[in-house]
């Protein structure tokens, strides 16, 4: 029969309470970005007592996460480029020819666009978040770089104003829904078709 001492014995009780606690604070953290996300989609103007009564947490808890606003949008923001690179990665954007497979990732990116409306109305520069912004241009670079080689899109503009281009097609596309100007269902391939008619080969 083995010994403990009462110093293992305090440590072996500690541990699976220190992982309790932090499996609650990463579900907390996960219950108010989601209520932030999607109470501010509605209410741009929602106060972070809102935001905590929506995720169902008192607002001390929702402070010890988030001290400030700001801090919380830089959280939505980095879940929103997690969410589309994903959305862009299941659109396939390596297959067939460019002009479809930009259509489909528009598309994607437009679901996603939906859920984070409020980064439209409050975007911000984040130097943090800067390398994960890269890893989702990634595919996009790609996408319109393989589009240039094939002839699909012109190749005498510099690779990343065209995809900058896109990306700026996709958010004027979201607000023209919101302000009423389009319907959504129109959306993704008035942004697509833009894009690759302004962006075809000359001559």
């Amino acid at each position: 029969m083995s010994v403990h001492s009462a110093e293992e014995i305090d440590r072996s009780e500690s541990e699976p309470r220190a992982g309790k606690r932090r499996a609650d604070a990463e579900r907390n953290l996960s219950r108010i970005i989601e209520a932030a996300t999607s109470l501010l989609a509605v209410n741009p103007r929602a106060s972070m007592a809102e935001i905590a009564e929506a995720s169902g947490l008192v607002r001390a808890t929702l402070y010890r996460h988030f001290p400030t606003r700001e801090e919380l949008l830089q959280a939505i923001y980095s879940a929103a480029l997690e969410d589309a690179l994903a959305a862009i990665l299941a659109a396939e954007p390596e297959r067939g020819n460019a002009t479809e497979a930009i259509a489909r990732v528009v598309e994607a990116l437009l679901v996603v666009g939906d859920r984070y409306q409020i980064l439209n109305a409050e975007r911000r520069d984040y130097p943090e978040l800067r390398e994960q912004e890269e890893s989702v241009g990634a595919p996009l670079i790609a996408l319109v770089e393989r589009g240039q080689r094939s002839g699909e899109i012109r190749g005498d503009m510099p690779l990343r104003w065209l995809v900058a281009s896109l990306a700026s097609l996709l958010t004027e596309a979201l607000r023209a829904v919101a302000r009423g100007d389009i319907a959504r269902a129109e959306a993704g391939s008035l942004a697509t078709r833009t894009f690759l008619e302004s962006m075809r080969p000359r001559g």
